[in-house]
């Protein structure tokens, strides 16, 4: 697995974890996925897919995106998905909670900052300002 950051400490971040953090243009994929849902992540995701990929959206847009050309003459196909996903079978939710479970140094790496919960603002503030070093801000009630 490789990842596009746009921030240094989230390329450090994920390679402490074993995946490849890449900038390199070039590189076609069978899949993308898109976890920023901006006009600049989507359009970068377009780009790196292979013509005829799959292009996976996790989240929501809050502002349009603008389709490219790029996405009709590559015919990419694109997924999207909000959410966790469950049926009586599979439940993504504690799907994740067990890897997080087996897996602590992932938790360890992506929760960068805690705060109580009469810290919520700056907390916030924080969240926001990913020159902070910001990956995932948890706010505790009893902390």
């Amino acid at each position: 697995m490789d990842i596009l950051a746009r921030h240094p400490h989230q390329h450090l971040a994920a390679e402490s974890i074993g995946v490849t953090a890449v900038s390199t243009p070039g590189k076609h994929y069978d899949i993308t996925f898109d976890a920023v849902c901006t006009q600049q992540s989507f359009d970068s995701c377009v780009d790196a897919v292979r013509p005829g990929g799959q292009l996976l959206e996790f989240g929501m847009f809050w502002t349009p995106v603008q389709l490219s050309n790029s996405v009709m003459m590559k015919e990419v196909t694109i997924v999207p998905s909000i959410f966790y996903g469950h049926n009586e079978d599979h439940n993504d939710f504690m799907e994740a909670v067990d890897v997080l479970q087996r897996h602590p140094e992932i938790t360890a790496t992506i929760v960068t900052h805690r705060y109580a919960l009469d810290e919520a603002v700056q907390a916030f503030e924080t969240a926001k300002d990913k020159s902070s070093g910001a990956i995932k801000v948890h706010i505790t009630p009893n902390a």
